[in-house]
């Protein structure tokens, strides 16, 4: 069987259940687009972009390293993963289970499944091409989560020594700014004071601490 793997963010060839799946069903042809509708969301900042295509060169230098080579294009996931099964002629479709909502629904349309089911030249087309999306689905939830609820075998305690140490120790990352900076996004003023209301409240607490070490100590 000739399968088309789609890498999505799993640009990698080892610890990739769908990849291990498609060398054990057939002969893979290794598939990858850059998708308009996921570049452009405002929480895409141009650091995640740089090493998404460090990722693809490293992927696509791996995969050349094998005698192969990897196929990309660029648009609707929707358009160009169904151009590309049938210019490659594939008998299947692989690609990993997606969790983050937003990119989830990508699948769940009526628009994306009926699409790679019908390929032309096929002697039923809507019922020949195996798509495969690997991966565990989601658990039933049974009820709402509430008090007292956990999932490991058994519940968590609060350990208060450590949560005062964490809240003592500064946390810088109320200072980062990249992604708005990156992004050309405003940085609203009310961000500004609480960093500025944080920082100082640091800077007071560790002259007091100064103060108590040393105020009978000769540093002359």
């Amino acid at each position: 069987m000739r399968i088309l793997h789609w890498f999505r963010k799993d640009l990698r060839l080892d610890d990739n259940t769908a990849l291990s799946e498609a060398a054990r069903d057939g002969d893979i042809v290794p598939f990858y687009t850059s998708e308009p509708a996921i570049l452009g969301r405002e929480d895409m900042a141009a650091t995640r972009v740089r090493f998404a295509l460090d990722s693809l060169a490293a992927l696509r230098d791996a995969i050349a390293s094998h005698g192969g080579t990897l196929a990309t294009a660029h648009g609707d996931a929707a358009v160009t993963v169904v151009s590309a099964a049938r210019a490659a002629n594939v008998d299947a479709v692989y690609w990993n289970e997606e969790y983050e909502p937003s990119l989830r629904e990508i699948f769940l349309a009526p628009s994306f499944r009926p699409e790679l089911h019908a390929m032309p030249g096929k002697p039923n087309p809507l019922l020949d091409l195996k798509v495969r999306h690997v991966g565990a689905g989601p658990l039933p939830l049974l009820h709402s989560p509430g008090a007292g609820d956990y999932v490991f075998l058994a519940p968590t305690r609060t350990n208060y020594a450590l949560l005062g140490t964490w809240g003592a120790i500064p946390n810088l990352h109320f200072f980062w700014l990249l992604d708005a900076v990156s992004q050309n996004r405003p940085v609203p003023p009310a961000y500004v004071l609480a960093a500025a209301t944080y920082a100082g409240a640091q800077i007071v607490a560790f002259l007091a601490l100064g103060v108590l070490l040393f105020q009978r100590r000769d540093v002359g």
